[in-house]
């Protein structure tokens, strides 16, 4: 019954529908990159917001703390800026519109679909609208009741809202990049069962026929990936263009050539990499003459993987960012007891922006992010936390004091002297650290924790000199 019904089916129907799984199977890689890209420009922007609610709630304790000098100019006109660029990103992630990204672009996009992200922006809004409305009535009246209040204690709610958020997006992209990777691993089945259907209508077509060998690698040469056919001692017995030049070898060459001189068992769908492109390898029998062939094709996925790589490194510098640290975070809570965290924060970094522009700003910003790297061991997790902010994960050394000795390191290193063009500057750097249990505490609450330490360590200046297991440590 099958036999009669294949024979019945016209070749172009089969060709025609492989042709339509295979742009099918195109959109689905464009649309996986799309999505990439901008689930990577919610989290960044979700980042920056954490750092802008921080530096709002700074500059309104430092103007609080001397109402009686003269007007902080720079301080308030961070303040002013800071609360325009939060302000509008709330806005444009809920409701759409104009969004400025991190690095200075102007983009638009659209307002986020997700019913809890609405929720947490909704939140973060009710928290925010009164300290903003405060801030454009009066500006000047810095000791304003809401302010102060905004200051000391609605900050920290709005941190965990944006962290909530964050996570949020980074649960959404997962999700939607598996789906995308479930339909396209399920296209590409159906483009290999569609192959294998054509394969079968030739040889019922021309089982008799001399001229099957010809069609079958006419079909074949015009195929988009690399494609193989094996013999039953897994010996390539025919190869395409594109799998000629992707193992730089004549059909001549890899015929009767074991296919394991290239890829390494098992012969499965896996992904592979083959000098510095990346592939997804799918296999499937094929019922030819006079044997049963294994068909084995290369889907270049090179795209994807670089970009879901670059999607983990800061832009400015050579450092992981917020993305990249947990996915290091979550190799690292697997391996160890207890993670040393160290958050770092520049001091005075403010000041050249302010003086010299942002442009001088980022290459101050790229050197103090190489030197800080050169001053931990490669084992040692940094990345670039936003701003100028840096966290340093690690496992807990088994002598405490070592701690110490690294944070006086990264220290020293920050305070060198950074020569940028014919301006000399001088910046240094408060930290805090903090061991947490990554069994009992999440990546946030390690964070949150050593991030406490550094800030209170930043305003109190006072010293700890002990450090008790489970409590933050603060460095100066």
């Amino acid at each position: 019954m099958f036999h009669r019904k294949m024979t019945r089916v016209p070749i172009l129907i089969l060709v025609s529908t492989f042709l339509i799984l295979d742009f099918t199977l195109l959109f689905i890689n464009v649309n996986l990159t799309q999505n990439l890209e901008s689930d990577a420009l919610i989290i960044n922007v979700t980042g920056r917001q954490r750092m802008l609610s921080q530096n709002i709630a700074k500059n309104l304790l430092l103007l609080s703390e001397q109402p009686k000098t003269p007007p902080l100019t720079a301080e308030k006109k961070e303040l002013k800026d800071s609360a325009e660029t939060f302000n509008q990103t709330l806005y444009t992630l809920k409701n759409g519109g104009n969004l400025t990204t991190p690095a200075g672009t102007t983009v638009t996009h659209k307002a986020i679909q997700d019913l809890r992200s609405q929720q947490i922006l909704t939140k973060t809004l009710e928290l925010w609208i009164p300290v903003y409305t405060s801030l454009q009535a009066n500006p000047l009246n810095i000791l304003k009741p809401v302010l102060q209040h905004y200051a000391l204690q609605t900050n920290k709610s709005v941190l965990f809202q944006m962290n909530e958020l964050t996570v949020r997006s980074e649960e959404l992209s997962v999700q939607k990049s598996q789906f995308l990777r479930i339909a396209q691993i399920g296209v590409f089945a159906l483009v290999l069962i569609n192959f294998s259907l054509i394969l079968y209508r030739l040889h019922l077509a021309n089982k008799n026929s001399s001229y099957f060998q010809t069609n079958l690698e006419r079909l074949l040469k015009n195929m988009p990936q690399a494609v193989l056919l094996l013999d039953e001692r897994n010996r390539i017995i025919y190869a395409n263009k594109v799998a000629q030049a992707l193992f730089n070898q004549s059909a001549m060459q890899l015929n009767e050539t074991p296919v394991t001189n290239f890829i390494p068992h098992p012969l499965e769908n896996k992904q592979i990499q083959v000098g510095d492109q990346h592939f997804q390898i799918c296999c499937s029998n094929a019922i030819t003459i006079p044997h049963e062939l294994k068909l084995l094709s290369l889907m270049n996925i090179t795209e994807s993987v670089e970009l879901k790589e670059k999607s983990n490194y800061d832009v400015l510098t050579p450092l992981l960012n917020r993305s990249g640290l947990i996915e290091e975070y979550m190799k690292l809570a697997k391996k160890v007891d207890q993670i040393c965290c160290l958050f770092l924060d520049l001091n005075k970094f403010k000041a050249v922006n302010d003086n010299y522009g942002h442009t001088v700003g980022d290459k101050v910003l790229t050197v103090v992010a190489q030197r800080l790297k050169s001053s931990v061991k490669k084992a040692d997790i940094i990345a670039r936390f936003g701003g100028d902010e840096f966290v340093i994960m690690l496992e807990k050394p088994a002598n405490i004091k070592d701690i110490d000795i690294l944070c006086n390191r990264l220290e020293a290193v920050t305070r060198e002297e950074i020569k940028i063009g014919q301006h000399s500057f001088h910046i240094d750097v408060s930290i805090g650290v903090y061991i947490g249990d990554p069994q009992t505490e999440s990546f946030d609450m390690i964070i949150n924790e050593a991030d406490q330490a550094m800030y209170e360590n930043k305003h109190s200046n006072k010293l700890v000199e002990h450090l008790i297991q489970g409590k933050a440590l603060h460095h100066t």
